[in-house]
């Protein structure tokens, strides 16, 4: 009897984005539900590829009523994507819904092959994209990015402290194991 498989899995070294600069990326936008059932609210993400298979989305939501300035944020950060991939800085600003705006940023965006170069930093536990302009760049563009101090301190996961027990009565005594 023998026991194995004719089918050798590839391994993967590291399919994972490291904080700081990551270069050689391309993307790929959709109008979806980021759950993985497919359920929920659809949002715009731009999924981030990396030469070696790593994998990182970066998601927008829709402002509530009254956040215009969390918008225009937002179409800064959609125009530079759109900059960076097609070389021009012709992505509209006014848009019927923010579904409108969405298919049309992957209109713009998608099947182009651009290779970028894209910041991550540390947040307070997660990996993310900081939400600022100029957090991306083509491979094209003879100026690289950079990495402020503030964000050169941000490339390190924080640690995260252990919770205090206030409470003694809430930890488990002996006696009431069941062994």
């Amino acid at each position: 009897m023998s026991y194995g498989s004719n089918d050798q899995k590839p391994l993967n070294e590291n399919n994972y984005f490291q904080a700081g600069i990551n270069q050689n990326v391309t993307i790929n936008a959709e109008f979806r539900s980021p759950k993985k059932d497919g359920t929920g609210d659809k949002i715009l993400c731009i999924d981030i590829t990396g030469s070696k298979g790593e994998k990182f989305t970066v998601t927008e939501w829709p402002a509530k009523d009254g956040e215009d300035d969390k918008v225009k944020n937002q179409l800064t950060r959609l125009r530079r994507w759109v900059k960076e991939v097609t070389g021009e800085d012709n992505f509209p600003v006014m848009f019927t819904s923010f579904e409108d705006m969405a298919t049309q940023f992957c209109t713009f965006v998608n099947g182009k092959g651009t290779l970028l170069e894209f910041k991550l930093l540390y947040g307070t536990k997660y990996l993310e994209m900081p939400k600022y302009d100029n957090c991306v760049r083509s491979m094209s563009n003879s100026v690289r990015l950079t990495l402020s101090t503030s964000e050169s301190a941000k490339l390190k996961k924080p640690e995260v402290a252990a919770t205090p027990v206030d409470d003694m009565d809430a930890v488990a005594s002996s006696s009431d194991l069941d062994f």
